[in-house]
């Protein structure tokens, strides 16, 4: 195999063949008695006892409603370009993702929101699509930023 092809066939091994699912930001239900948490998980254990597992990323508490975050998200992250995949209210998320750019091969981005007296916490966690992406932006402060700025619109408007 000449030195092209190998190169061709390496690149097209690291962009298509190693790629990670946004399903890998889903959280996960501990429904087997045993539980497994990965290494970048947090346990989030709701009111009924259930336990979710939650990867780790950017934390901020909003004095605002659920409902009104799933808004202003879904409408910040549009603004950003990531593309909304899977939205749960009902279990309390949204994945979105970013495909191929001149400096990445992709990168998913998880919304986590968690009710709480006075308001919801927000956690984003943003992770590359591929093991070998060097240049992954990392959305969850940009995501973060935007998210308050469209919550910021939404009182503005009368």
């Amino acid at each position: 195999m000449n030195r092209k092809a190998l190169l061709l066939t390496l690149s097209l091994w690291v962009a298509l063949g190693g790629c990670i699912g946004v399903d890998t930001l889903r959280p996960g239900a501990d429904t087997s008695g045993e539980l497994t948490i990965a290494p970048d998980s947090t346990v989030k254990t709701d009111a009924s006892g259930d336990v979710t597992l939650i990867p780790q990323g950017l934390t901020v508490l909003y004095p605002q409603s659920p409902a009104t975050l799933f808004q202003a998200a879904q409408t910040a992250l549009r603004q950003l370009d990531l593309d909304v995949v899977e939205v749960d209210p009902s279990r309390h998320y949204i994945l979105a993702e970013h495909g191929l750019s001149a400096f990445s091969n992709g990168e998913n981005v998880g919304l986590y929101f968690q009710p709480l007296d006075g308001g919801t916490q927000v956690t984003v966690t943003s992770k590359a699509k591929t093991p070998t992406n060097l240049f992954v932006p990392d959305h969850k402060e940009s995501v973060q930023k935007r998210l308050a700025a469209v919550l910021e619109g939404m009182a503005r408007k009368p």
